[in-house]
């Protein structure tokens, strides 16, 4: 069965990018069609300050014998000449997206530049409704120039053809979405229907798939996730909702869950549900128990995890070693951020806490600006300015309706000022000897590894 959708490919002049794309899938068989978003129609000229500018719907033809006519050596060397012959034999003229009503509607809109890309959907949230119909649009990020734009439009008929494979679940074909240096995003649009809804998502979901598998980690190191855990009501539960986290990584991972033990064994229901996990665990016990006030448990969890780091050393297991207690919640994208580390790493932690304002934000008179100020989002880890270098950091401050406190470069952050899940370390950091262990690591382990772990 041939292509069923109706694509549209969208570039600022529908000349290069657009036009390059539409020749290649039309040679496939596609119904596709071009256009451009810009006021008028650019072409390089002699220099930047010389462009050649033209209307829309001005034919590709007598762009061509123009320039051939103003310099033939110019535009034959730079590519334009070649570029309008090719494009002459896809269509007359350039069209412009903003006046392609007439056209119908296209199930995929597919551009070659953000700001392509904003134009369309502004435009499509901007027409009346006519149709009932949901329409993907996707941007793949491409320079304009000929190179890339031929580079782009093999990737743009790669992911068409995954378009109209993951219309059939039952498809069995495995067709690849190659998407290299050019970044993807896809925005679905909001619709009624619940069958254009969940196929807008397939088809999402099974391109970001194919794309991990492209262009994921090729060589994943393993991840040691650290969780202090004691026997209480809601135990089960919380242990429970982290698992289920940990099964969707994609990673070699060893669970070492750290219990309070008194005793000095941990509990048959904690060993009995480590035993059906699925996971590669160790069930660590730890000698003391969990304090009765919560104000001195978070120093007992913190032992609890020098433990366990304990016996990463000791055993010299190697990997990335994660902080996740059983009550908090995890996402898979901090799994994969976490294989970026080289040695340590921090990362954002949001807190979820109580304001103390739950009158006001119920209260109708309060308007959204005021309920956004006594609402602060409350959160620990770096700050960093707009060249990403870090330039303080955020610390949670418990008092009601504070948020997220500021200590800039020059300060001293408290250590139970911070979050230990906001930290990822190379579990090598705590190995005796590294041959390629940086300076400063070594240091920071004669000043605090040797007295925290021995």
């Amino acid at each position: 069965m041939g292509p069923r959708l109706r694509y549209a490919m969208v570039c600022s002049s529908n000349q290069n990018r657009s036009m390059e794309a539409h020749a290649l899938l039309k040679r496939q068989g596609f119904d596709v069609s071009s256009y451009g978003t810009g006021a008028h129609v650019k072409l390089p000229g002699p220099s930047l300050r010389e462009p050649n500018v033209y209307d829309f719907g001005t034919p590709y033809k007598y762009m061509h014998d123009e320039l051939r006519r103003k310099d033939p050596d110019l535009y034959k060397r730079n590519g334009i000449l070649p570029m309008l012959k090719r494009n002459l034999g896809v269509k007359n003229a350039p069209q412009r997206w903003q006046d392609n009503a007439a056209d119908g509607y296209f199930d995929v809109v597919m551009t070659f530049e953000e700001k392509v890309f904003d134009t369309v959907t502004e435009d499509l949230s901007n027409r009346e409704l006519q149709l009932i119909k949901s329409v993907l649009v996707i941007n793949l990020e491409v320079k304009d120039n000929h190179e890339e734009a031929a580079a782009a439009a093999k990737l743009a008929l790669d992911l068409c053809q995954e378009v109209e494979a993951s219309l059939d679940a039952q498809n069995k074909t495995r067709s690849r979405v190659v998407v290299g240096r050019h970044g993807i995003h896809i925005r679905p649009w909001a619709h009624p229907d619940l069958t254009e809804v969940t196929q807008a998502h397939w088809i999402i979901e099974r391109v970001q798939r194919e794309q991990w598998l492209q262009y994921g980690v090729r060589s994943p190191r393993p991840i040691i996730v650290v969780t202090p855990t004691y026997v209480r009501t809601f135990q089960t539960l919380h242990l429970t909702g982290l698992l289920h986290s940990l099964l969707l990584v994609p990673y070699p991972l060893t669970w070492l869950v750290v219990e309070a033990a008194p005793v000095g064994r941990p509990s048959n229901d904690t060993a009995s549900f480590l035993a059906r996990s699925g996971l590669n665990f160790l069930h660590i016990p730890f000698p003391e128990p969990m304090p009765e006030e919560s104000r001195y448990r978070r120093h007992a969890e913190a032992r609890m995890r020098l433990h366990a780091l304990r016996v990463v050393r000791q055993r010299r297991m190697d990997g990335i070693v994660v902080f996740t207690d059983d009550s908090n919640v995890h996402t898979v994208e901090l799994f994969d951020e976490a294989q970026k580390v080289k040695w340590m790493g921090a990362i954002s932690v949001g807190i979820l806490t109580h304001t103390g304002r739950s009158d006001a934000m119920g209260d109708p008179e309060v308007g959204e600006e005021e309920k956004e100020e006594k609402s602060p989002m409350p959160i620990q880890g770096p700050a960093c300015n707009s060249s990403g270098h870090l330039v303080g950091w955020y610390t949670y401050n418990p008092l009601p309706n504070t948020g997220a406190a500021f200590i800039g470069a020059g300060r001293t952050v408290l250590p139970m000022k911070m979050e230990w899940a906001g930290f990822v370390l190379n579990s090598r950091m705590l190995w005796r000897e590294v041959e390629d262990k940086p300076d400063w690591v070594r240091l920071l382990g004669l000043a605090y590894w040797v007295v925290c772990l021995e």
